[in-house]
């Protein structure tokens, strides 16, 4: 086990601007756990309900935390490239956002999983889902990002998918539709087109149309048997939720016979503070099981999405329209990384992996454009931890966001917040017109458009947000380079 009094922890918040106490609070409760080894926070991080910190990257040897990921383990990205340009398209995004409404309903999308199907995936990885579902061979997936997840040496032999979690929960899970039907809160579809700075976002005619979407897959049974929940939301998302006091003493008996004692059961109970679990225990080898599951479950349900994308494409176009995915990231899990010679377990919370000349996007938020980014050669600077943000958005709740739309820091209220991009959205709810986006992404580059603007507007969306992270990955240090942006020019998201 590693000896945290003759190893100090490397921490780093310097990224974070402005540093709020709650949020420095909750990161130095983290490197005082045992195990922590290495802990940095990156420019878009924040705090979430759970009182967790989000953005942060930590690198732990011989213990995990599960709380640190919370309910939402294997939630990411995908870009993927159409052969469709922008003409196309633009007269028929009336169609296709009904169509895509349509389709993500799990009643009609038809990609239903099995016991057999879960299982492969989890033990031969996303190649395994070709299989159970032909039509992906439509789509052109990189080799790896079909290479199933590897957590060595910390997780040797993959425990049986059984022994996992009960089986209840393991056949609720089993009987999911990939992907998700649901696009809320945070989570988005969009089409937009590339442009190689912000200064301008001018798009021709032909240029080739890119879908970007963010979501994760219906694991909620697994991830909620997993996922310690604290402080604020103790009754929701516990590790062992139980209805009734039947299910509790049977998730118990479930538990304890597995660890032949129930001690460990500790660790899965609603805590106030964060708790460490020993990587070699039975529930920290248990554990590390899951996220291979479900990492593995959530990149099938990822591809399985650009299918139905090629698919409505290719009804609303009226030909066979091509899609191949470009960039795929998961930002809420752990991962196996050698860190100056040694094995770690780096658990990232909306942070994704730097790796070398490997594409990537930091993810815009209300229709602001994305930055495009890709992997340097070289390590970066240490308080990156070869890491980069997942997206932009914790940067609107930042002090200038609550200023300039509320006038003090008060409840996190985004109602005025979202108003500002809303205005001139089209009635349906669902979808919003091509000029619409056009002007939200005008007034991001501070142009007059339709979209009602103000000096503080512009402040806090320009400078602090968008300009603020281009400024932060521009640096020598960084560990990615900036290679372009995403310009959006429709989104669809469920309205809640």
């Amino acid at each position: 086990m590693n000896d945290d009094s003759e190893k100090a922890v490397f921490k780093d918040t310097s990224l974070v601007d402005p540093l709020v106490p709650e949020y420095e609070s909750s990161v130095n409760e983290i490197a005082a756990l045992p195990g922590c080894c290495m802990l940095s926070a990156l420019p878009d991080a924040g705090l979430g309900n759970h009182e967790t910190p989000y953005g942060v990257v930590a690198a732990f040897k011989d213990y995990i935390v599960p709380q640190l990921l919370g309910r939402v383990i294997g939630c990411g990205m995908s870009l993927v490239k159409t052969d469709l340009t922008r003409s196309e398209i633009d007269g028929c995004l009336e169609s296709f956002s009904k169509l895509v409404a349509s389709s993500l309903s799990s009643k009609k999308n038809g990609y239903r999983t099995s016991y057999d199907c879960l299982n492969d995936i989890y033990k031969d990885g996303p190649r395994a889902a070709y299989k159970h579902f032909p039509c992906l061979s439509d789509i052109d997936i990189p080799d790896e990002l079909l290479d199933a997840v590897d957590l060595y040496p910390f997780l040797d032999n993959l425990i049986d998918l059984e022994k996992i979690v009960p089986n209840d929960v393991l056949k609720r899970s089993s009987s999911f539709c990939l992907p998700s039907p649901a696009i809320k809160k945070n989570h988005f579809f969009e089409l937009g087109s590339m442009a190689s700075s912000l200064d301008d976002v001018s798009v021709s005619p032909e240029d080739p149309v890119y879908a970007f979407y963010h979501f994760e897959s219906p694991m909620n049974q697994i991830n909620s048997y997993f996922s310690g929940s604290r402080k604020k939301e103790r009754k929701n998302g516990a590790l062992f939720k139980a209805r009734t006091w039947y299910h509790y003493y049977k998730k118990a008996q479930f538990h304890s016979s597995a660890e032949k004692s129930l001690t460990p059961f500790r660790y899965f109970l609603r805590h106030k503070d964060f708790v460490s679990v020993p990587v070699d225990s039975i529930s920290g080898q248990r554990y590390l099981s899951s996220l291979v599951l479900q990492l593995n479950y959530e990149r099938v349900g990822r591809h399985l999405f650009a299918v139905i994308l090629s698919d409505v494409l290719s009804d609303v176009v009226g030909r066979k329209v091509s899609c191949a995915v470009e960039f795929e990231s998961t930002h809420n899990y752990f991962d196996s990384e050698i860190i100056d010679g040694e094995s770690y377990l780096v658990a990232r919370k909306n942070t994704v992996g730097a790796k070398s000349q490997q594409v990537g996007v930091v993810s815009g938020m209300y229709n602001i454009p994305s930055i495009i980014v890709r992997g340097k050669p070289e390590q970066g600077s240490i308080r990156w931890m070869r890491s980069y943000d997942h997206g932009i958005g914790n940067q609107l709740w930042r002090e200038s966001s609550y200023q300039a739309f509320q006038g003090s820091r008060g409840h996190k209220d985004n109602s005025r917040f979202e108003e500002a991009f809303r205005n001139g959205v089209a009635s349906s709810k669902n979808e919003v017109s091509r000029d619409d986006i056009v002007g939200r992404c005008l007034v991001i580059r501070g142009d007059n458009a339709s979209v009602p603007q103000t000096s503080k507007y512009e402040d806090v969306f320009l400078g602090k947000t968008l300009r603020h992270l281009v400024a932060q990955y521009s640096q020598d240090d960084a560990p990615v380079s900036i290679d372009g942006y995403l310009i959006p020019f429709m989104n669809y998201k469920e309205r809640v």
